[in-house]
């Protein structure tokens, strides 16, 4: 899927190799062209609804999911807030695994009552 291109270690993430053989950092528009085309060709309908936002939401909540604390989300994300909690796609499986823990937590007496 991605060509290695060698490249000092103060280099952007993503770069490539242009035609003078300068390294150039891929710009956000660049990229979300190659990958609505990427994603037309495999016949994804609705290729055109996919934009760099999509990566910073679904990269947001899967971290979250593989539990990295919110404090490791919000420095590697460059979220200068808490907005990036706004964005995580609580699974309906951890929602119940809390409440459950909360009822837990309540003891036996709450129960009963």
């Amino acid at each position: 899927m991605c060509e290695l291109v060698p490249a000092p270690g103060y280099s952007p993430l993503f770069v490539y190799l242009s035609y003078s053989g300068v390294l150039k950092p891929v710009l956000k528009r660049q990229f979300i062209s190659v990958l609505r085309a990427r994603l037309r060709a495999a016949k994804v309908t609705q290729y055109h609804l996919f934009r760099g936002h999509s990566f910073r939401r679904g990269g947001t909540s899967w971290v979250f999911s593989a539990g990295l604390p919110g404090e490791l989300i919000q420095v590697f994300g460059d979220w200068r807030s808490d907005a990036y909690k706004s964005y995580l796609d609580i699974s309906m499986a951890l929602k119940l695994r809390v409440a459950q823990g909360m009822v837990r937590s309540l003891g036996p007496s709450f129960l009963s009552t």
